[in-house]
C-alpha cells in the first residue's frame, strides 16, 4: 500500500528533499519526494504508514509546521527512492 504525506513549513530550497531521499535510502524505503506548487512537499511511500511517520520524524532539523498523511492509490512501482522534478 502507498501512503502520501503533505508537509509544510520551511521545506523548499533548504535541502529537505535531498535529506528525505538520503534517510529513505538508509531505511531501504521505496517512493519519491517532490515539491508542490503551494510551497509544500509531497512524499509518496510504498510501505507501512509507520515507516512514513518514522521518515518524517527523522526530518526534525527542518521547520515543519504541518503534516497530513493519507492513503494513496498510486500504481507506480519505484525501484528506489527518488526526487521527482515536476
Amino acid at each position: 500500500m502507498a501512503w502520501k504525506a503533505k508537509i509544510y513549513g520551511t521545506v523548499q530550497n533548504v535541502g529537505f528533499r535531498a535529506a528525505v531521499k538520503r534517510k529513505a535510502q538508509q531505511l531501504g524505503l521505496l517512493g519519491y519526494v517532490r515539491n508542490l506548487a503551494d510551497g509544500g512537499v509531497e512524499i509518496i511511500l510504498f510501505d507501512e504508514k509507520n515507516k512514513l511517520e518514522q521518515l518524517i520524524r527523522a526530518m526534525d532539523t527542518f521547520r515543519i509546521t504541518q503534516v497530513s498523511i493519507e492513503p494513496d492509490d498510486s500504481k507506480r512501482s519505484p525501484q528506489s527512492f527518488e526526487i521527482l522534478y515536476s
